[in-house]
């Protein structure tokens, strides 16, 4: 299902290329590890946005987007805590820091718009989204488990915050 899903999109999404890979490897003896990796390249405004399933073995998923240092600034994109959410103000599933208000601002409104904040809300749906600095480009990289019910539900939610960062660095 995954698999043709990333087939479908591919198709759909211009600029966009998929790719699927089964492998097997030996575990303990006599055991197999079964693990299918899924991965989908769409370049939007001459950037490219790379994501990856790995099911199988960790259940992981990375998605990556390298944009210019000098617009975007650092920021970190976590889950809220159940016990600090009970104190808060604030009901946000995912917290967002940023030394840059008006930046802290656009990301918590990008997460509402995309759907991931309500997809973190329905969901076990945890991702880690943060910034570094490699080769005078900021490389956003955004990890979570796979281990939650909507798998596919959460991509195009996932390609749109990327499509919003590339159009706030091209601004």
């Amino acid at each position: 299902m995954i698999e043709e899903y990333f087939i479908q999109l591919s198709k759909t999404l211009d600029n966009c290329k998929a790719n699927v890979v089964h492998q097997k490897f030996a575990s303990s003896p006599g055991a197999k590890v079964h693990i299918s990796i899924y991965e989908l390249f769409y370049v939007y405004k001459n950037r490219q946005i790379e994501l990856v399933y790995e099911l199988g073995n960790h259940d992981l998923a990375k998605v990556e987007v390298n944009l210019s240092s000098d617009k975007v600034p650092t920021f970190q994109i976590t889950n809220n805590s159940h016990f600090s959410r009970l104190f808060s103000s604030k009901k946000n599933i995912l917290k967002v820091e940023c030394k840059n208000p008006q930046f802290k601002k656009f990301l918590e409104e990008i997460l509402i718009t995309t759907g991931l904040e309500q997809i973190a809300r329905d969901n076990l749906f945890e991702p880690t989204i943060e910034t570094e600095i490699i080769n005078s480009e900021d490389r956003i990289t955004l990890g979570f488990y796979l281990g939650f019910e909507d798998k596919i539900g959460v991509i195009i939610p996932l390609l749109d915050f990327y499509k919003h960062l590339i159009d706030y660095d091209k601004l």
